[in-house]
């Protein structure tokens, strides 16, 4: 009884690390457009502004007497305003805030996709789009600096828990960006084998010394510096994948790169 509680805080431990990972990337990624939303207000409400105040002036001398001669100074405001601009200003901004907005929305989304934690009925589903949300979730970790190339091929709906299955794929990923200190590519395969979905994870990091390939999987093992790693992420995947009647294997050369290799039944009646 012991054991299997110390097994359930390992497990919610673990979980709790890939939120604040995950918690970290939506701050980052909604942050962005947030900001640019916020940074666009003040500029467009000042080209609004000119706009009307130039509405303004035509609609008081369309009224008066003096039409002709008002119309000039019209049409001197109008030049000094650089309406032109404005408009194409206007126009640029309007178009950034649609794409921020649109940008918060397909965070959320993703995030929706990602974070399904909680469900405890096996379903059919798109590991493709898992592998998408976490990529997004991540985006702070590589930015410009890591490559992802994405190598989809054409596969079946897959029976699991998606929730836990896109924790996995957090804890490879996460892992692959932070053993790259500096540039490199992540490349991420999925294919069907027979009655499988395979799905390749490799990085084009520094590599695990031959002699710690065989612990990587065990708990609180970690080649990170205190405070900066549980110890349990490769742990806790190789129980999820467990669970899953799959497989999860790992294939690694110092200096060239590691690749993980998980393999998920399609269908678990089998």
């Amino acid at each position: 009884m012991k054991k299997m509680k110390l097994n359930q805080q390992v497990a919610q431990s673990e979980k709790l690390a890939s939120l604040g990972v995950l918690t970290a990337g939506i701050a980052h990624e909604i942050n962005n457009p947030i900001n640019f939303i916020l940074a666009t207000i003040d500029p467009l409400k000042n080209d609004f502004d000119n706009i009307i105040n130039l509405l303004n002036h035509y609609i008081k001398i369309k009224s008066s007497k003096e039409f002709d001669e008002n119309l000039s100074k019209v049409e001197k405001l109008k030049n000094d305003t650089n309406l032109e601009d404005i408009m194409q200003e206007v126009n640029k901004i309007i178009n950034n805030i649609k794409e921020g907005a649109e940008r918060t929305a397909n965070i959320v989304k993703d995030l929706k996709t990602f974070a399904r934690l909680d469900e405890d009925a096996m379903k059919k589903s798109d590991i493709q789009a898992g592998l998408n949300s976490t990529l997004m979730l991540l985006m702070h970790k590589y930015g410009k600096r890591i490559n992802i190339i994405k190598d989809y091929q054409l596969i079946p709906f897959v029976d699991c828990y998606p929730g836990k299955i896109n924790q996995v794929f957090m804890n490879i990923l996460a892992n692959a960006c932070e053993a790259m200190t500096d540039k490199g590519e992540i490349y991420v395969t999925t294919k069907q084998v027979d009655n499988n979905v395979e799905i390749h994870i490799k990085d084009t990091g520094p590599g695990i010394d031959p002699e710690n390939i065989s612990k990587i999987f065990e708990p609180f093992y970690t080649t990170k510096d205190v405070g900066h790693g549980t110890g349990l992420g490769l742990s806790i995947s190789y129980g999820i994948i467990n669970e899953h009647h799959g497989k999860i294997d790992v294939k690694s050369e110092v200096g060239v790169g590691t690749e993980f290799i998980i393999t998920l039944p399609i269908d678990q009646t089998l």
